[in-house]
């Protein structure tokens, strides 16, 4: 009887082991191995120009009694997705979903302020400054330009009304991790 049940044992393993040999194997998930931020993945080519806003960004909000932070995607597939924050305490104070994509060739940055799309579309404008990110939207009513000024791991943003603009809102953040 043991050996019976031996030899049926043995034939089950030799047939399991023989359908797993058969089984198509699955695809390989792709895999970057080098720096999204230099290089990104497929479909990011029309956002290399914006891509070093990629990561998480913090500091003190506007009045200095709370924090403000942004979170930029690296880019994939034509867009990068971001989202804003500000909060003192446990009190949330402002956020907002952000977007910058490609479209009909051009990169543009699309804000939702509070979750609601706002309908003004505001288009990278080409920089000098190496590090510089100007989205305009001249027609808007406030803000009309959205700047970012990247140096390393800081980063200066600055909303206004246009040239000339004598009260900026403006924000000065650093790199953080994205851990939480």
């Amino acid at each position: 009887m043991r050996e019976v049940r031996a030899t049926r044992l043995a034939w089950a393993s030799a047939l399991l082991l023989t359908a797993a040999a058969c089984m198509p194997q699955a695809a390989a998930a792709p895999h970057f191995a080098i720096d999204p931020i230099l290089v990104g993945p497929p479909g990011s080519a029309p956002l290399a120009s914006v891509a070093i806003l990629s990561g998480c960004w913090r500091g003190p909000d506007r009045d200095g009694t709370g924090v403000y932070e942004e979170r930029w995607s690296a880019p994939a597939g034509g867009l990068m997705v971001g989202s804003a924050r500000g909060w003192r305490g446990a009190t949330l104070r402002s956020w907002e979903h952000l977007a910058i994509r490609s479209r009909d060739g051009e990169v543009v940055y699309l804000p939702s302020p509070g979750g609601e799309p706002s309908p003004a579309v505001f288009r990278l404008q080409p920089s000098p400054r190496r590090g510089e990110l100007l989205f305009t939207a001249p027609e808007h009513d406030y803000p009309r330009r959205i700047l970012y000024r990247i140096d390393g791991d800081r980063l200066e943003l600055r909303a206004d009304g246009g040239e000339g603009d004598g009260s900026p809102l403006r924000w000065s953040l650093v790199r953080v991790g994205c851990d939480g």
